[in-house]
């Protein structure tokens, strides 16, 4: 599927007009500039040409792969479900759920300071501008996890452990 600078591919994409949403299965990713989405089945809520919500099932990722310090790096979100909120083209609202793993950088002035690593049931994050301006880490029995790691860890490096 291609569609401006997207690109999506999977072994099956079936259009429902009556639920107005596409059903994406068979390992699909979704790429557009730097961002890379995946999971085991995408179910793509439109109205008309617009993408209103989209829900990745079974393992969802999101990568945002950019160039800092004249380095490679990515941020990345990932869980069991990922659910996004779309207007006009623009990520509103986003709820990650079970086993949930946030890893960003914290760029101050251009500059890498380190990496924030967040572990909960659930990461919800509120955009404006295409900005993060709020974020929501729950868990029962309030067991979320947070690290900040100085500048010398890059994310690939970091772990919480055996299988996270």
């Amino acid at each position: 599927i291609n569609r401006g600078r997207m690109v999506a591919t999977a072994d099956s994409a079936v259009y429902s007009d009556t639920l107005q949403q596409i059903l994406i299965t068979g390992s699909p990713v979704v790429r557009e500039g730097n961002q890379e989405l995946s999971a085991k089945q995408m179910v793509l809520f439109v109205e008309g040409e617009q993408l209103r919500k989209a829900h990745l099932l079974g393992r969802g990722v999101m990568l945002s792969r950019f160039r800092v310090d004249g380095k490679l790096a990515a941020d990345r979100l990932k869980g069991e479900e990922i659910w996004m909120d779309v207007e006009q083209d623009t990520l509103r609202h986003l709820i990650v759920k079970g086993q949930a793993t946030s890893v960003y950088h914290v760029i101050d002035e251009g500059k890498v300071q380190g990496v924030n690593q967040v572990l909960g049931d659930e990461i919800e994050l509120f955009f404006e501008g295409g900005k993060v301006t709020y974020v929501i880490v729950r868990s029962d029995p309030d067991v979320s996890k947070g690290k900040f790691h100085p500048r010398r860890f890059t994310a690939s490096e970091l772990s919480w452990g055996p299988g996270q």
